[in-house]
């Protein structure tokens, strides 16, 4: 028998914005009287289990592979594809909820037969996305050779996947990406930047997904914002794995004169100066309250957390899902993107290799210079996530179904 109270979430561990999501959505439906199980990769539940009590861990297709952005080894293995499968079914017997919630997952609208499933991603990832990851609208050769094998890797994505499904008798997709679509769907994004003008009626843009504990790991930087002394502000992010392009980026910045305070990852280093303030975590809010110009790689977390603090970001981004949420920050004013446009196919050093460095220190000091501009499209967004309420959207639904 199913419970009403129940419900299980499968955040893709490939990056640790989803499971961060699922810490959100889970203490807030907690608080209605649900209760929340999590279930991802063994590696993500030693560090999620602290912050919430019911982690359960299983195998995950992206771990074959240990990269961020779905490519080839996330599909390569059949039988690694079955195991995950199987996994989620074994779990959802055990646990029986009345709900399964997938971020950015695969697999659980097949794995939750008969369960209603809510299913939580970023718009540019979904089958109705008619841009192509990773290249402005611009019709060039590149663009439809990238464009060309994105459909040939969800294409072979299916046709890895359908085995499983075929074993289940369950119909399998033309492309992989329609496997991310639950019974309702919800788009972390708010709908001026999500790349969808016109989503489909089964779908809602409900605004970015702030969970607060990053708050908790982070440190306070030591600077308040000063008109004689710029500050930038360096997310690495997945960066801290490109330990030789995080650094040379740090001494572009400082070349500049500006001080640069950086978020240097879980492994990272420590360092203070005069000029420089380095910690392996940043508390994302107050360091990005304290600065004149945010960095990153362009993780839709990090570019609507820089937004929400009304602080113009310049995206340089190590895979095409990044550089998209940079170009659709970018047209609407509250970003620059230094986004190389390449065929990728899922190695970061295409984007890495390609790095313009000379061309990232005259576009810091320009977004330095010109940063006031900056300030009426970040005001007009940055009201619009204010306002809007993603977990309370939730919320409602879960409440509406169950």
């Amino acid at each position: 028998m199913l419970s009403e109270r129940r419900i299980l979430i499968f955040p893709a561990g490939n990056t640790l914005s989803h499971v961060a999501q699922a810490l959100a959505i889970a203490a807030r439906l907690e608080r209605s009287g649900r209760e929340c199980h999590l279930a991802m990769a063994a590696v993500r539940t030693g560090w999620a289990a602290p912050f919430h009590p019911r982690c359960h861990a299983i195998p995950e297709l992206w771990e074959p592979s240990g990269l961020p952005f779905p490519c080839l080894r996330w599909f390569s293995n059949r039988d690694h594809i079955e195991r995950c499968l199987t996994a989620q079914e074994k779990l959802i017997r055990r646990i029986k909820p009345a709900l399964v919630i997938g971020i950015f997952d695969f697999l659980c609208r097949s794995s939750a037969r008969g369960i209603p499933v809510l299913a939580i991603n970023g718009a540019c990832m979904l089958p109705w996305f008619t841009g192509v990851l990773g290249f402005s609208d611009t019709n060039t050769l590149l663009r439809r050779q990238q464009q060309q094998t994105l459909a040939r890797f969800w294409e072979y994505a299916a046709r890895a996947v359908a085995p499983s499904l075929r074993r289940r008798h369950l119909p399998a997709p033309a492309r992989a990406n329609e496997l991310l679509l639950g019974d309702h769907n919800f788009v972390y994004e708010i709908r001026e930047l999500c790349g969808v003008p016109n989503l489909p009626d089964a779908c809602q843009a409900i605004g970015p997904i702030f969970w607060p504990g990053w708050e908790q790991l982070g440190e306070a930087p030591p600077w308040e914002k000063s008109a004689n002394q710029p500050t930038v502000h360096l997310c690495a992010g997945s960066l801290a794995i490109h330990p030789e392009v995080m650094h040379r980026l740090l001494a572009a910045v400082e070349q500049l004169g500006a001080r640069v305070q950086v978020s240097t990852g879980a492994a990272g280093f420590s360092q203070t100066s005069e000029r420089r303030f380095c910690r392996p975590f940043l508390s994302p809010v107050k360091a990005a309250e304290s600065a004149d110009v945010a960095v990153c790689t362009g993780g839709i977390g990090t570019c609507y957390q820089n937004l929400a603090c009304g602080v113009p970001s310049l995206v340089v981004p190590l895979q095409p899902e990044q550089a998209t949420n940079g170009l659709h920050f970018q047209q609407q004013g509250c970003a620059r993107t230094l986004a190389p446009e390449v065929v990728f196919v899922g190695q970061t050093r295409q984007y890495t290799d390609a790095i313009n460095y000379p061309g990232f220190a005259a576009a810091l000091r320009d977004l330095l210079e010109q940063r006031a501009s900056f300030a009426a499209p970040l005001e007009r967004l940055r009201q619009q996530v204010a306002t809007g309420d993603a977990l309370e959207s939730i919320s409602r639904f879960v409440s509406r179904r169950l």
